[in-house]
């Protein structure tokens, strides 16, 4: 936009700052609230997920930082006291895990 600092915007700098803003949040997902069981899927028992968590865009080129998560489902034994004395409860959880992180 050929702008080294803003400090009022006019209507039209304001609008491309905008726009630009939005284009940001569609490539980056920014209104998607995070959920490792949502990300998971339905009825999946593993997943991977990519997400571009910070971008660099000029005229000629764009390059983001990617994040890759594995989601997977498991089954975790949770302790419970009861009157006869502690038993294990199995619970399915969804667990991650970062698997790689760079810029592309």
């Amino acid at each position: 936009m050929g702008v080294n600092s803003v400090i009022f915007a006019d209507d039209e700098l304001s609008k491309l700052m905008t726009d630009l803003f939005e284009e940001c949040k569609k490539e980056m997902e920014l209104d998607i609230l995070w959920n490792p069981e949502t990300e998971l899927g339905i009825n999946a028992v593993q997943n991977k997920k990519d997400y571009k968590v910070a971008c660099v865009e000029s005229l000629d080129m764009f390059n983001y930082y990617n994040v890759s998560i594995d989601y997977r489902k498991q089954q975790v034994n949770i302790t419970q006291q009861t009157p006869q004395g502690p038993i294990q409860i199995p619970q399915e959880q969804t667990g991650f895990k970062i698997v790689e992180q760079r810029w592309k």
